[in-house]
């Protein structure tokens, strides 16, 4: 791949990179609900049910997607510091193995990928937060649809 069509890949991916705050935000609004409600449950009500251990599973989902937030939004300041310099950037990625490397961010295995690869790497956990955030949600749909057809 050439360098225009990687500067094209790498905008291209910040872009997508961007929408990532959207995801957490669905995800979040749910996760902060779901766990009011469990506390308000656990003050005023102490059993264990169903309803229950499903708020814990979308709390738990919650909390796995806020974690996918931050690696994604991590991912997208490192693509957007490279993109800053007035350097190539392809130049940057060694200096920028170097620094994860002494941060013990990355293995040693991981330095010196070509730009396509990493990229492909911050799209997945974009597509795993998404496919999170969408778990979390199908969790809750199903709970409240079991509860209203019972």
């Amino acid at each position: 791949m050439n360098v225009t069509n990687n500067t094209h890949l790498l905008r291209t991916t910040i872009a997508l990179l961007k929408q990532h705050s959207k995801l957490h935000g669905l995800s979040l609004g749910l996760t902060l609900l779901t766990g009011l409600v469990l506390l308000s449950l656990i003050i005023w009500q102490p059993v264990m049910n169903i309803g229950v251990l499903v708020l814990v599973m979308v709390l738990t989902l919650g909390l796995m997607e806020a974690w996918l937030a931050t690696r994604v939004g991590f991912d997208l300041a490192l693509l957007e510091n490279i993109t800053q310099e007035d350097k190539e950037f392809e130049s940057e990625l060694d200096a920028l193995d170097v620094s994860l490397l002494s941060l013990d961010l990355i293995v040693k295995q991981k330095t010196g990928r070509p730009l396509p690869e990493r990229l492909c790497g911050c799209l997945r956990l974009l597509r795993l937060q998404a496919g999170v955030m969408l778990f979390q949600y199908a969790v809750i749909i199903v709970a409240i649809l079991w509860y209203w057809l019972l």
